[in-house]
């Protein structure tokens, strides 16, 4: 079984070498010497990526594990299924991609909030502009 870990700790890796460390890890996989090994990685892409190649039938499910370690030092174990998808998603785990988009997502309705009564009333009276998509863009 080749485990996964995602921990502050562990590599980071780039989008250009996430597919190379998937080739290591595949060939880990089919590898009869390889039984057992542990891969740490610090950044949610590789893990991401993994699944896809799971869910195409490039990995078997049953040979790999993700592994994270939270803020508690809690270890948790999640196994994918044969789509690639988790029996178990921790908070904390791979998510650092969604919490910066909701931080932004708050952060941008945070700022165009009204301070005061009359800024609400400017805001009340203010109009939303369309603009029309080009054909091309349909």
């Amino acid at each position: 079984m080749i485990t996964i870990g995602y921990q502050k700790l562990g590599q980071s890796l780039s989008d250009c070498q996430v597919e190379g460390w998937c080739e290591t890890i595949i060939h880990d996989i089919n590898d009869p010497c390889c039984p057992n090994k542990l891969y740490r990685f610090s950044t949610e892409n590789i893990f991401h990526r993994l699944r896809a190649k799971i869910s195409l039938g490039l990995i078997p499910h049953d040979k790999i594990l993700f592994m994270f370690l939270d803020d508690d030092h809690n270890t948790h174990l999640i196994k994918p299924d044969k789509y690639g998808r988790l029996d178990f998603w921790p908070e904390g785990f791979c998510d650092f991609n969604e919490r910066s988009l909701q931080m932004l997502f708050c952060v941008g309705d945070a700022w165009n909030k009204p301070k005061s009564k009359k800024e609400k009333r400017q805001k009340k009276s203010e109009k939303i502009k369309t603009v029309p998509l080009k054909e091309e863009l349909l």
